[in-house]
Parts: structure tokens; C-alpha cells; sequence
């Protein structure tokens, strides 16, 4: 029997454990066990529909039985709270009442893009009311996880639907934050701290990489089909020649795939190297939430959080070649052996339909993603940074990051 292995997170309370009198509700069949001395040696996971109960290994040592089962009649959830999961008892037997390790709770996500912040929470009989657990969301896996030490209780997965920024409102997006790229001060945070793929905002990052690599863009770039690519893309052919110029605005100004994967090639890397480059100046940078595994931002694995990210393009855009390139409305230029035309319009729209002074910018877009933005606004004395994640339309994303960018500009003036 093995031990459930899943992301740590912190145990609320280090000193003691939170026991709860054990109240009966109406129940649906059980998922229950014998712990015997080997499974309480080894530990053992109880698994009941999509939540996992992790007992850690030496952290009983006298139970006999365990169970968990899917609750009909529960205790009334707040209005703040949307739920995700069912509501489970669940029931470690322990003569000793005590535990040496908290209880790892694990519910699997059904993929489904939620718009607020997921967390366990459980049910207090003392106070009568729903309390949250210090929780963690994995993008990558689609899974919450969560630490707990009493030995039963209620538990459920909801969504915190409550806006702590009620005087901007609530935003139609999954993440979404405003900085003073000045000072750094937050202005505005809906589940920013949450993993999500950045789909083509990964760009900027391949962008950054060449030009402290001290990227030569009068360099002369020879497309291969090798750098083809689905999406966004350059419509240039197997050995058309253009400067390193072109293909990084093609890349940062259209959001072009195969351009990506172009300066990566004409630079003389890998993409496996390249990647490792990325992913180490992330690391440099102390985005500790932020991982690469593509150049372009195709790889859902390519994942951020609207916090991290608005830092980095804080960074990225003191480069005044970044700034200036994804701040461009329109690029054109010739290819240089073939001659051919080539033109195209900023991916985020609003430098065209706004009054907003955008001094950088940068979209995205796959499906895992949706539709996701950042951009740098000027006005004054005041420089903001806003990021939305996750908006279900390309519309929603423009519109609310304009709402964002006007609202943010305002309350710092």
C-alpha cells in the first residue's frame, strides 16, 4: 500500500489538532477500510468518487477503521460560495484521538475553467458555519489539495465568489491584476496567484531570452518548413530570407508561431536548450510559479499566474526594444531573396480602438488557456501593468482589460 504522494501545503494549526463532534447526515454508500499495522505503517489513500484521502505513513497508531461517504443533506453553503465538489464525511476510528501528520485531501478537477479561486473547506459544528482550508490548485494536474488534522468532519470543494476589490467590481475573467508598475503595489487581484497556461504571452519570455543573449536583429534569419507551425503564423517558405528584426516583430507584434520558433533556430539553439534557458531565467527572476516548455506558447505546460506575470513584463519592458516592439500597432516589411510583402496588425486590438497609451503589450490565446492579455498603460506619472487570464471571448478579454487599465489609472491619480 502506498503512501499519497501530492503537493504540500501548510497545516494550519502546528500545535494541536481541530476535533469536531461527528454529526450524522443523510448518506450515500461508503468507501471504507480496516487499518491494520501494515497500513498504517505504509499509509493508505481512500478514494470515493473524485476525492482522494491521503493518511500519511507512522501518522496513526491505533486506528482500526476509516471511511468517507458522499453526503445528501448538508449544512446550507454561504451565498459568497459556489460549490464545485460534493460535500463528504468522512471518519478516521482512533482510540487515541491524536495524529502525527495531518490528512492530505485531494479532489480532481473535471477540467472545467472556473472563474474564481477552488478551496476545501469544512464544516465547523461549533460555530455552525463553513470554514476555508489553506488550499492549493494545480493547472497542470487539475487537482486541489489541501492538509487537515481532525480525525472527521464535513469537507467540500467551493469557489469563493466574494470580490475583495468591491469598489472595481467583480472581473469576467479567471485571473486578472493590476500593479503601479512604478512602486509595485497591487491595485487590484482576482485569483492571481492561481497557475494557468499563458498560451502566446510566452512570447515575451522567448522575446526577453534573445535580447540579454544580445540578439543581432540586422542578423539575416533563413526560414526552414521545420519551424512550421498550427495558430498564428508567418507566411514565409522553406529558404526565405528576412532579418532577425522581422521575425521578432513577427513574434512579438503578430504573435506569429513559426516566427518564434525561427529566432530560436537562427540563434543557434535547440528548442530543448532554448527552453532550459527560459525556464533558468525564470528562475533568475524569482518567478516561482512560472514554467516553459515551448518558445511560441502552442504547450498548454506553458503556465503562469497574473502576479508573476505582471512582474516579468514589469522586467521585460525596461528593455527599450521590447517595449517599443510590442507597443507597434502595425509592422510590414520584404523578404530579402524572394521580395515578398509582408504586413500585420498588433494582436491586442485596443492600440487601435482605445484611447489608452499602451507602452507594451502582449496576448494569448489557445484552448486550455482562453483568451488572455497584458499590457503596460501610461497616463501621466503613473505606469500600470494589467494581465486577464482565462476571459471566455477575444471581446471580453479587450474589454476588461480596458475596464481594468481605466479603472487602475484612476485610483492612482
Amino acid at each position: 500500500m502506498a503512501t499519497i504522494r501530492m503537493v504540500r501545503v501548510v497545516w494550519l494549526n502546528s500545535l494541536g489538532l481541530f476535533f469536531l463532534p461527528l454529526v450524522v447526515f443523510a448518506q450515500q454508500p461508503v468507501t471504507k477500510i480496516t487499518l491494520d499495522q501494515g497500513s498504517r505503517t505504509s499509509g493508505y489513500t481512500l478514494e470515493r468518487g473524485r476525492l482522494d484521502l491521503g493518511i500519511q505513513a507512522n501518522s496513526l497508531q491505533t486506528a482500526t477503521k476509516a471511511w468517507v461517504r458522499r453526503v445528501k443533506n448538508f449544512p446550507v453553503l454561504p451565498d459568497t460560495l459556489k460549490q464545485i465538489s460534493p460535500v463528504y464525511s468522512y471518519t478516521i476510528q482512533d482510540e487515541s484521538n491524536w495524529i502525527n501528520e495531518p490528512l492530505q485531501f485531494q479532489y480532481h478537477l473535471k477540467g472545467k475553467k472556473y472563474q474564481y479561486d477552488r478551496f476545501f473547506y469544512y464544516y465547523n459544528t461549533g460555530s455552525q458555519t463553513w470554514v476555508k482550508l489553506d488550499s492549493q490548485v494545480s493547472q497542470a494536474d487539475q487537482t486541489v489539495t489541501a492538509q487537515w488534522g481532525a480525525l472527521n468532519s464535513l469537507v467540500v470543494v467551493a469557489a469563493d465568489t466574494t470580490d475583495p476589490f468591491n469598489e472595481f467590481g467583480a472581473i469576467d475573467a479567471a485571473a486578472a491584476i493590476a500593479i503601479d508598475a512604478d512602486t509595485g503595489t497591487v491595485l487590484y487581484n482576482h485569483n492571481a496567484d492561481t497557475q494557468r497556461s499563458m498560451a502566446s504571452m510566452t512570447k515575451l519570455m522567448t522575446g526577453y531570452v534573445l535580447f540579454n543573449d544580445g540578439v543581432d536583429l540586422d542578423k539575416v534569419a533563413t526560414y526552414h518548413s521545420s519551424y512550421d507551425k498550427e495558430g498564428a503564423f508567418l507566411r514565409v517558405t522553406e529558404g526565405e530570407t528576412m532579418t532577425m528584426d522581422n521575425l521578432m516583430n513577427a513574434m512579438l507584434v503578430g504573435s506569429a508561431n513559426n516566427a518564434a520558433y525561427g529566432l530560436v533556430g537562427n540563434a543557434g539553439y535547440s528548442v530543448s536548450d532554448f527552453v532550459n534557458k527560459m525556464n533558468d531565467t525564470a528562475e533568475e527572476l524569482g518567478l516561482t510559479a512560472t514554467v516553459f516548455t515551448d518558445p511560441s506558447g502552442l504547450d498548454v505546460g506553458n503556465i503562469t499566474t497574473a502576479s508573476d506575470y505582471a512582474r516579468f513584463m514589469n522586467l521585460a519592458l525596461q528593455n527599450d526594444d521590447i517595449a517599443a516592439i510590442t507597443a507597434t500597432p502595425y509592422y510590414q516589411f520584404t523578404t530579402i531573396n524572394y521580395g515578398n510583402f509582408h504586413d500585420f496588425n498588433n494582436t491586442n486590438s485596443l492600440m487601435l480602438t482605445s484611447n489608452l497609451d499602451i507602452t507594451g503589450s502582449k496576448t494569448g490565446f489557445i484552448y486550455e488557456a482562453l483568451y488572455c492579455l497584458a499590457m503596460r498603460v501610461h497616463d501621466g506619472d503613473h505606469n500600470i501593468i494589467v494581465v486577464v487570464m482565462g476571459a471566455s471571448t477575444s471581446w471580453t478579454r479587450f474589454s476588461e482589460a480596458e475596464r481594468l487599465a481605466d479603472w487602475a489609472l484612476s485610483v492612482t491619480k
